[in-house]
């Protein structure tokens, strides 16, 4: 995919040196095959096997979070399993909803669509997504939510990224204030 790589490359020309760039491109294209194995085998996951899939670390503060009453707000980026981690989540403990942007392709973002719901999780899109999330943190549910992307300019806050402003959206933390409380600084787990 020499479109990607050189994306990559030039992405990447900001913070590592020349040598180090088709080193850590490749681990980005290997990395997404295997999330792209793993996808592929979401209707064979079952609770039974997903134990050969991931390891579920921390489940104690999840489920501490839980016991606290006000949701669980799952902070993640584009890194590793995260298609994965979300999908086993569902299956390890219970569905959650995840934020999701739509793909270009409908067919496509049709299929994923399912994958994505085969576990129970529910899907909410990232257009106008503040008003879900708040309903099913009120309903003591897990949100997860990609925060690594760009976002448009009323959406966030300009931030030095290796020398270059980047957009980091404050949906976020807003929505982590807003449903935490003034009285109790615990009642929102950043997970």
């Amino acid at each position: 995919m020499p479109r990607l790589r050189k994306i990559a490359y030039r992405n990447l020309s900001t913070a590592l040196p020349e040598a180090d760039r088709p080193l850590i491109t490749d681990g980005v294209f290997l990395s997404v095959a295997r999330m792209l194995v793993a996808f592929s085998r979401f209707p064979d996951l079952q609770r039974t096997n997903i134990g050969q899939w991931i390891r579920y670390e921390g489940l104690e503060y999840f489920m501490e979070a839980k016991r606290r009453g006000k949701g669980v707000l799952f902070a993640t980026a584009h890194l590793g399993a995260w298609e994965l981690s979300a999908f086993a989540h569902a299956l390890m403990s219970e569905p959650m909803n995840v934020v999701v942007r739509p793909l270009d392709n409908p067919l496509i973002d049709a299929a994923v669509a399912k994958h994505r719901a085969a576990s129970g999780n529910t899907l909410i899109p990232k257009k106008d997504a503040a008003r879900a999330i708040f309903r099913a943190l009120h309903r003591n549910e897990a949100v997860g939510v990609l925060i690594d992307q760009n976002v448009l300019p009323e959406e966030g806050v300009f931030i030095d990224f290796f020398g270059v402003k980047a957009c980091a959206g404050t949906a976020f933390v807003r929505i982590a204030q807003k449903n935490r409380g003034s009285s109790d600084p615990g009642l929102c787990a950043l997970v």
